[in-house]
């Protein structure tokens, strides 16, 4: 419904002009025309009414058969009917065979890779070369004794050589060749507390020396001895190295490593062990040498490399390089070496030659060893790990009976209990069990177990179990034929709905190695296919599905808590089987607001026919009091042999509680089983239909719904202005007219939307949520949420945009509920507000009809025999009027909260019906009536609270009420002075501001300027104005007209992209709170 307003403002001028003419005529008599300056215009009042709601709703419209809702019998009142027929189905005993497509049902159980292990982060140890020069002698000291040279000149007191003289004369003595003849002294030299005889010298030689073999043991080989006894100490007694080979356990599951023994080194270059020992200059033997490499777990017991010699000659070596590649390294590794220099034999010498000695002989012109010792890995590439035995989590394949699917829908499926499988006459796939592609491509063996427990074999037959130990990279098949096998249950009397199958895969305990490149270790897979079933005897229930019957209901949003009291199932079921059949009836409601009721209903007593000829009828009724069955042997019977009413089971509800859910979707589900175990006759089947009928009889909760808005349009600005500057009082009257049997509270909420939420508790808040996402497009993840106070809308404290409902923070109003969207970005929008006007609680019907005018008038109890009556009135206070004459159109909505029954049944008939009157009454002063209307600019956007970028163009709308303005100038402002006005020109030029464009044209409504921001600089602070061009609105102070302007809501921010992390392209950015206050002019 629309009320345009604008059609009312000819009329009341009309009156008023006529009203003034009369006034005129009676008045001109008495007026004193000598004494004008007495004369004063008489003032009266005028009323402005305009209507609101003038809506009768009737109930009568409720019947719709689209909605599955018909009237009563007696069209007196309404009735919710669903109806819908079960197909028959026959059932045939060639179709109890178990066949499957293509004829055989194949599974495949792909081989999931177990993940590899990565050693890559195995920080293996860097062992440097054990590399140096041992020196057995000091050099350059007088510390060794010549012992073949053991005189010397004998020396005087002061040094010098002593001479032979002759006893007479006192004369040197001389030889031959007339050299005088020196007197030789023997020397004697004490070394480690013993005195040796010899010639002093040290290393290195330059002649041949000779040394007893007591002074060589004593001066160079027991000391070189204890030098190698020490560092060979320091060497061999060092911690072994840990290589935390524990690390390297995988931490999934399943845990199939138990230990790891050795990791395998990698082939390489880099992969040895080298020892090299030479024997430099020494006289005597480097004897028991070797340098080994060992490893171990926990003891260092296995030995990787070896070198040895029994004795290292002087001028010889010990040189030997081991190969790591593919040798194992255990959890502790260790290095150990060691030798001993011989002792010269007793009462030998030992000989030292110079280089260069001529005799062909080695020089041991300086004794040392060359020692070196080098270890080094290139990588590992493997390890060799115990594995205990452990299980492999594989699921076991189902096969199932499962229903056939037939064409209507329905389904038809066997419960076996036994069946022997036919021998003759099979088909190849069938009565076969094929286990292919078995393999196992893990590096060690797979134990397989697969054991299928319903089979008992005769003799001769194969049994149809699989125990195999799988060994990698080998692929297994089996060809196991079922025929002549019985197939039951394990326990005879339980029935078989998919086959037992026993299935075990697992690791047995074993040494194994295993790559450690990070590649899988493998996996194990298979194809079991399983053929159709041919039965040469069988032994079964069918269980014969129905169809889902989906029926849909619609009603009005939030109708929420009604229950139908008076609610009736009718199943017919006709039976051609002559064996018990029971029956499961499902049923799931889902309302408004997705919540799903479900019920079950199990019928154990589907009647069924004497003979085979005949077809059985069973009734079944599901109303408030439990379930009546009636069961006809056949379906020309008059009178059931069977009649029952059962009471619901403790804890199960009937059919009115389903209902009272008010379902927009009901969904039945039946299923039908023959209860025993016999022949089945060729095209014997089941087959019925139901029939649910609900009068609109209810019990009421306490419920909250809306009906349809009615659209006020805006007013002309004349009357707006008008009223606004005119306005004596304004009074609201509504005349209700209440035949329905209910009672309820009527409110009128006003918004600026044609939205309305239902209530403001956040289940309907999301309700709202979800139909703005169907209507405008919202996401269903938004959030909506409700602001009362001004302060929590004000800009300079909050991020939330308010101008999208209002042009100017000061026209909110405190106390007013204003809907706020949330939708992520980060800046929450108001979208509308929603003002409660005004509610009353609806007059109660003046009477209802009674059970004793049911009985003698016909009238349901509970109808409305006669409405109630009643006229409510109320003031508008000065916000109220403001928004309903606000600019844009508004919307007025009955929102009715419906009170509960009390557990009384009502009865709702098509002459219910609730019509509401409504309209507002402006009464406004005479003075003010016949003032004209001052023309108003209003700026539309941007108003405030955005970012802007330099890089584009946005519009700037503003609307023009009335008449006379043809141009306007538009203005900017960068001043941060909280007392910024659009009526002082100094805020809007020199350097607090500019011109945007001048004389831009300007028509009554909507109007667009585009700005090019190019060149703009970056402020924070930027206002518009707009002023017209020519003066039109009157100054009440001058009583001259001036020029009408206005200004945007709020601060505006001017960016250039090109110097902000902002993107211009993702559009504007709100401005958030500012400390500064804001005035409008």
């Amino acid at each position: 419904m629309k009320v345009n307003l604008r059609k009312y403002s000819p009329r009341w001028r009309l009156g008023i002009l006529q009203a003034l003419g009369v006034i005129l005529l009676l008045t001109a008599p008495a007026c004193d025309f000598d004494v004008p300056e007495k004369f004063q215009m008489p003032t009266w009042f005028l009323d402005i009414k305009i209507p609101l709601v003038q809506k009768r709703y009737e109930m009568g419209d409720l019947s719709n058969p689209d909605y599955n809702i018909f009237p009563t019998p007696d069209s007196m009142g309404f009735q919710i009917v669903y109806e819908a027929d079960f197909p028959f189905v026959a059932l045939d005993p060639e179709n109890l065979k178990i066949d499957f497509p293509g004829g055989y049902m194949e599974t495949s159980i792909p081989a999931t890779e177990m993940p590899g292990i990565d050693a890559s982060g195995l920080a293996l140890p860097e062992i440097p070369p054990i590399e140096f020069e041992i020196p057995l002698v000091i050099y350059d000291q007088l510390l060794y004794l010549d012992t073949a040279i053991t005189l010397i000149p004998l020396l005087d007191d002061d040094g010098n050589p002593v001479f032979e003289t002759d006893p007479d004369t006192g004369l040197p003595l001389v030889d031959d060749d007339g050299n005088p003849i020196l007197v030789w002294d023997t020397l004697e030299v004490p070394f480690e507390g013993v005195n040796y005889t010899g010639t002093p010298f040290s290393f290195p030689i330059d002649s041949v020396k000779t040394l007893s073999a007591d002074f060589y043991n004593a001066a160079i080989a027991t000391p070189a001895n204890n030098f190698l006894d020490s560092l060979f100490g320091q060497i061999n007694g060092a911690a072994p190295i840990d290589l935390g080979l524990n690390s390297l356990l995988p931490d999934g599951d399943p845990q199939i490593i138990s230990s790891i023994d050795t990791i395998n080194i990698s082939s390489g270059d880099n992969s040895l062990y080298s020892t090299k020992i030479k024997n430099r200059g020494i006289p005597t033997d480097l004897s028991t040498v070797y340098s080994r490499l060992v490893t171990g777990i926990e003891a260092l017991d296995d030995t990787i490399a070896n070198h040895v010699s029994d004795a290292i000659t002087i001028g010889t070596e010990l040189n030997e390089t081991k190969d790591l590649g593919g040798e194992g390294l255990a959890q502790l590794i260790q290095i150990t070496t060691a030798f001993q220099l011989d002792y010269a034999p007793p009462g030998t010498f030992v000989t030292l030659y110079p280089p260069d000695n001529g005799a062909g002989q080695e020089p041991s012109d300086s004794l040392y060893i060359d020692f070196k010792i080098q270890f080094g890995l290139e990588g590992v590439e493997s390890m060799d790990v115990g594995i205990d035995s452990v299980g492999l989590g594989i699921d076991a394949p189902e096969i199932p009976f499962g229903a056939t699917e037939n064409d209507d829908g329905s389904s038809t499926s066997l419960e076996l209990y036994r069946t022997v499988l036919s021998s003759e006459g099979v088909p190849y796939n069938s009565n076969r069990l094929q286990i292919l592609n078995l393999k196992n491509t893990f590096p060690f063996d797979i134990k397989f177990l697969m054991d299928y427990k319903n089979f008992f074999i005769p003799e001769g037959n194969v049994p149809v179990k699989i125990d195999q130990i799988l060994v990698p990279g080998e692929t297994y098949n089996f060809d196991i034929s079922l025929k002549g096998d019985t197939m039951r249950a394990v326990n005879p009397d339980s029935a078989i709905d998919k086959l037992d199958l026993e299935l075990e895969v697992s690791i047995p305990t074993q040494k194994v190695t295993i790559p450690l490149d990070g590649s899988s270790l493998g996996g194990m897979g298979l194809t079991i296919r399983f053929g159709s079933l041919v039965f040469k005897e069988l032994e079964a229930n069918i269980v014969q599905g129905f169809p889902s019957v989906p029926q849909d209901q619609e009603m009005p949003q939030g109708f929420k808590g009604a229950t139908i009291a008076d609610v009736r199932l009718a199943l017919i079921m006709k039976s051609q089987i002559k064996l018990p059949v029971r029956m499961n009836m499902d049923f799931a409601g889902v309302d408004v607001f997705g919540d799903t009721t479900k019920m079950s209903f199990a019928i154990d007593t589907i009647g069924y026919p004497p003979t085979s000829l005949d077809t059985s009828m069973t009734v079944i009724e599901l109303n408030r009091y439990g379930t009546h069955i009636q069961i006809y042997d056949r379906t020309t019977d008059s009178v059931a042999s069977y009649d029952t009413l059962m009471a619901p089971a403790e804890g199960q509800g009937t059919i009115i509680d389903l209902m009272a859910s008010n379902p927009t979707k009901l969904t039945i589900d039946a299923s039908a089983r023959i209860d025993g175990r016999g022949t089945i006759v060729a095209g014997a089947g089941l087959g019925g239909g139901f029939r649910m009928v609900a009068p609109f009889s209810l019990i009421l909760d306490e419920m909250v719904f809306l009906s349809q808005p009615t659209v006020i349009e805006e007013m002309d600005y004349e009357t707006r202005n008008k009223i606004r500057n005119s306005l004596i009082s304004a009074e609201m009257v509504f005349d209700v007219t209440n035949a329905m049997p209910i009672g309820a509270e009527l409110a009128m909420l006003l918004s600026n939307s044609e939205y309305f939420p239902t209530s403001p508790t956040p289940e309907m808040l999301l309700a709202f949520r979800d139909t703005m996402a169907i209507k405008q497009g919202w996401s269903p993840s938004d959030n909506v949420y409700i602001i009362n106070r001004c302060l929590d809308l004000s800009p300079k404290t909050s991020n939330i945009y308010i101008y999208d409902v209002m042009t100017d923070f000061s026209e909110c109003i405190d106390g007013i509920p204003y809907i706020v969207r949330s939708d992520g970005s980060g800046v929450d929008t108001v979208i509308s507000y929603v003002d409660t006007l005004f509610k009353f609680i609806l007059p109660d019907p003046n009477r209802l009809y009674t059970s004793e005018d049911e009985d003698t008038l016909g009238f349901p109890e509970g109808m409305v025999a006669e409405p109630g009556n009643s006229t409510y009135a109320t003031g508008l206070d000065t916000n109220r009027v403001r928004l309903i004459t606000d600019y844009g159109d508004h919307y007025v909505m009955p929102r009715f909260q419906i009170n509960s029954t009390d557990s009384q049944m009502i009865f709702l008939s098509v002459n219910d019906h609730l019509e509401v009157g409504s309209f507002i009454t402006f009464r406004v002063s005479s003075s003010g009536a016949f003032a004209s209307a001052n023309t108003e600019l209003v700026i539309v956007k941007p108003n405030g609270g955005q970012t802007l970028y330099t890089d584009q163009s946005y519009d700037i709308q503003w609307r023009t009420y009335g008449e006379g303005i043809s141009a306007v100038n538009i203005y900017y402002s960068t001043s941060s002075d909280t007392n910024i006005s659009a009526g002082i020109d100094g805020y809007w030029t020199g350097i607090n501001g500019g011109i945007i464009a001048e004389e831009v044209s300007s028509v009554t409504g909507l109007n667009t300027y585009e700005w090019d921001l190019s060149g703009f600089a970056e402020q924070d602070s930027v206002r518009i104005r707009i002023v017209s061009k020519e003066n039109v609105v009157l100054d009440p102070k001058t009583q001259q007209n001036v020029k009408a302007r206005d200004m945007n809501g709020w601060y505006l921010k001017i960016r250039n992209p090109g110097r902000t992390s902002s993107v211009s392209i993702l559009g504007q950015q709100f401005i958030g709170p500012r400390n500064t206050r804001m005035f409008r002019n």
